[in-house]
């Protein structure tokens, strides 16, 4: 009797201990809540980035996947969630979004450019 008293007891308490562990998520990253969109985008069409609250972006700038930078952006409205970008007439390809974090930080998304 004490074996599966033991044993029901234990478990319950495993039982618990998974639906809080569940249940506690950890909250998203400034990256994961930044949204580049349409992905993928066709060339010399403006692409839109939605950021979280609070964040401000002190430089825009869009870099082929072999790091060369194809065109940047300094003067960025800071307290804007809503940032509008038109692209320059770009390759075929994946392409990255480099955004610079007025705070210190970049935050980096791929960029899929269509024709």
């Amino acid at each position: 009797m004490k074996k599966i008293t033991l044993l029901l007891s234990l478990f319950l308490f495993t039982g618990l201990l998974f639906a809080q562990s569940e249940q506690t998520q950890k909250p998203a990253t400034i990256a994961e809540q930044t949204i580049v969109y349409p992905n993928p985008v066709e060339s010399l069409n403006p692409v839109n980035v939605t950021l979280p609250l609070g964040v401000e972006v002190k430089a825009v700038s869009f870099v082929k996947m072999n790091g060369w930078e194809l065109i940047s952006w300094s003067r960025v409205n800071q307290n804007q969630q809503q940032l509008r970008l038109s692209l320059p007439e770009m390759s075929t390809g994946v392409h990255a979004v480099r955004l610079e974090l007025k705070k210190g930080g970049f935050i980096t998304k791929k960029l899929l450019v269509v024709r």
